[in-house]
C-alpha cells in the first residue's frame, strides 16, 4: 500500500512539473494525467494508443518522453497493459528491461473463454496469455525486431522456464498451469524446452 502511495505521489509530481512551466497549459497536465490513468489501469483490455489519445496529446507525450518512460516503469510494476502499449507505440527501448521482467513473471492461460481446450495447443495461443502477449509485442516494437532476436534469455530465465516445463499437467488440470506459459514463451523465444 505504501509503495502504491509513493508511486501515485511520484506521478503527481511529474504532472505538476509538466504544468509548472510558464508555457504549459491545461492540456499538458491533462495529458500527463490521462497517460497516468491509461498506464495504471490494471486490466488486459485497453484501447489502442491511437484511439485513446489525440494527435496533440501524443505530441505532448513525445515532448515529455523522459517522464513518460518513468511513468511506464512505475506502471509495469503491477498488472496492466497500458504502459506496455505506450512503450510499443513510442518504441521506448528504455522500458525493455521492465517489459522483460513482466514477460518472465510466470503466468497462466486465460482459460475460461475460447476454444474447447481439448488439446495442449489450445492453451498455447497468444490469446491465452493476455498480459504476456502484450509485453512480448511491446518488446518487439521497442526493439524493432522479433522477440527471439530482441531477447536472449539468461541462464536464470531459462531455469525458470525449465522448472515449469519439467512437470506437464494432465490436460485441463489446474496444477502447474504455468507449464503452458513456459512452453508458450519458450516457443516464442525459440529456445529448447528439453531438460537442461
Amino acid at each position: 500500500m505504501l509503495s502504491r502511495a509513493l508511486n501515485l505521489i511520484s506521478l503527481l509530481a511529474v504532472a505538476l512539473t509538466a504544468c509548472s512551466t510558464p508555457a504549459a497549459d491545461d492540456l499538458v497536465g491533462a495529458t500527463i494525467a490521462k497517460a497516468s490513468l491509461y498506464i495504471h489501469t490494471g486490466d488486459f483490455i485497453s484501447s489502442p494508443v491511437i484511439d485513446a489519445f489525440s494527435e496533440e496529446e501524443l505530441a505532448i507525450l513525445e515532448e515529455y518522453r523522459t517522464e513518460l518512460i518513468a511513468m511506464i516503469q512505475q506502471g509495469l510494476r503491477r498488472d496492466g497493459v497500458g504502459g506496455a502499449l505506450l512503450a510499443a507505440h513510442f518504441k521506448l527501448q528504455e522500458n525493455i528491461p521492465d517489459l522483460r521482467w513482466r514477460l518472465f513473471e510466470p503466468g497462466t492461460p486465460y482459460g475460461w473463454e475460447g476454444p474447447d481446450y481439448d488439446s495442449e495447443e489450445d492453451y498455447l495461443t497468444d490469446g491465452q496469455f493476455v498480459y504476456h502477449s502484450v509485453y512480448l509485442h511491446a518488446i518487439e516494437e521497442a526493439a524493432g525486431e522479433p522477440i527471439h532476436r530482441a531477447i536472449e534469455p539468461t541462464e536464470r530465465e531459462l531455469r525458470v522456464l525449465q522448472t515449469y516445463l519439467e512437470n506437464p499437467p494432465a490436460l485441463g488440470s489446474p496444477s502447474n498451469r504455468q507449464y503452458y506459459w513456459a512452453k508458450w514463451l519458450a516457443r516464442n523465444l525459440q529456445v529448447s524446452t528439453e531438460a537442461r
